[in-house]
């Protein structure tokens, strides 16, 4: 096990479904991550999520209910919390790719629910943008 100080279900689960790729220096000592590039994509995923909260903000203009627009913005805590928990174990065992294509899938996954769960919230969003544009196009 590659997380043996650690002894949450989920990195259990993570080590039970994907192996260690870290290779080892020659002083015999493991190089772990996760390296720029993962703590870059962590980073743009934390940027991101704030920005998606921000911008939601301003969805009461669209008719959508100051109550819908938390109860999304939590869930998009709540997807984020786990991203960058999934995506750090993954870098950590130098799995990055993997984990980020896994969490690619994932994400579109969870998407696909919301959209259809959600489908009352994202439809007054998408007819307010589009009305919107229209507006600045015929201006």
């Amino acid at each position: 096990m590659t997380t043996r100080f650690r002894s949450n279900p989920l990195a259990k689960l993570l080590d039970s479904i994907f192996d260690d790729k870290c290779l080892y220096r020659k002083s015999g000592s493991v190089e772990r991550g996760p390296g720029v590039i993962c703590g870059l994509y962590i980073f743009l995923l934390i940027t991101g999520c704030i920005i998606n909260i921000i911008i939601t903000q301003s969805y009461t203009k669209y008719g959508v209910s100051r109550q819908s627009i938390i109860i999304q913005n939590i869930i998009d805590i709540v997807v984020l919390l786990f991203g960058i928990y999934f995506m750090y174990h993954m870098c950590y065992i130098c799995r990055g790719f993997v984990g980020f294509i896994s969490l690619v899938l994932i994400m579109i996954f969870i998407n696909f629910i919301r959209l259809h769960i959600f489908s009352n919230y994202y439809q007054k969003t998408n007819k307010g943008i589009i009305k919107d544009i229209k507006n600045k196009n015929n201006i």
